[in-house]
């Protein structure tokens, strides 16, 4: 893929900044690393407590929102494989999926691996604004803007890794190794990591804990997510980006080529 040299490139994981850091093409460049922003999903949704009392009142619900298709099928399993893995340990779990379909063969892959306590919503009225039930969670497995909006709720969270089946927990100890890759499911984590946190699916049972892992999340969400509060940084980088260019003619030549040529292709 081409990337043409510019004065400030904007980023949102610090994978992005090594590979741009590492190029000498981009040598000139300001590299500004700012982590992806959203607003808290809307509270305001009824649905969201009518599909909590559906599920059952009690009953841990774990949450994954996304289309039903191959590119995140893995994710979607090792949510019904959490929830199976806590019920397994004495946790009364649910795993509440919600996405429309992509992909038949992946829903039907999904469909027989649910449980019968387990919750496949596909319809519409579910999948449109599919955030808003968001507040029915008890915990959320979630990549990229998920895993933010969800932890603007202060809800515990859980993310897809590439070397295991199921999700780690977000917590202290596994919050670098998931944010550097965005959340993106592309994290690897070490063997005895793995091992440590699978003690989070009996832990699920109690409240107070479950309350430790909200709690964290919403305080890094504070800190990396909430867009109200990167809107003083975006005006600092505004101020420094109208200075003087730094950038060769022949990479504003390339920029402008590659522009034109995108362009063209697009309208054809």
């Amino acid at each position: 893929m081409y990337y043409p040299a510019a004065d400030n490139i904007f980023v949102f994981s610090q994978e992005d900044v090594d590979y741009f850091y590492n190029r000498a093409k981009f040598k000139n460049s300001n590299i500004h690393y700012l982590p992806q922003r959203v607003l808290a999903p809307s509270l305001k949704g009824a649905g969201a407590m009518d599909l909590a009392r559906e599920v059952g009142v009690g009953r841990l619900k774990i949450f994954r929102i996304a289309r039903i298709s191959h590119v995140y099928l893995k994710s979607i399993l090792g949510t019904l494989k959490l929830a199976a893995e806590s019920r397994a340990r004495g946790v009364d779990a649910s795993a509440v999926i919600i996405g429309y379909i992509q992909d038949k063969e992946a829903y039907d892959q999904v469909v027989a691996a649910a449980d019968k306590s387990d919750f496949v919503f596909v319809d519409l009225k579910y999948t449109k604004n599919a955030s808003d039930f968001l507040p029915a969670a008890d915990v959320v497995v979630a990549t990229g803007r998920g895993v933010m909006e969800a932890a603007m709720l202060g809800k515990p969270i859980f993310c897809p890794i590439s070397n295991d089946d199921m999700p780690l927990p977000m917590r202290a100890d596994t919050f670098k190794l998931l944010f550097d890759r965005n959340f993106s499911g592309r994290s690897v984590a070490p063997d005895d990591m793995i091992v440590q946190c699978r003690e989070e699916y009996s832990k699920l049972a109690e409240p107070a804990h479950v309350a430790e892992l909200g709690a964290f999340s919403k305080k890094m969400a504070d800190e990396f997510f909430d867009v109200v509060k990167v809107i003083p940084k975006y005006r600092e980088i505004y101020d420094f980006s109208t200075k003087c260019s730094s950038i060769s003619f022949s990479d504003k030549f390339m920029m402008y080529f590659e522009l034109y040529r995108t362009i063209g292709q697009a309208v054809r």
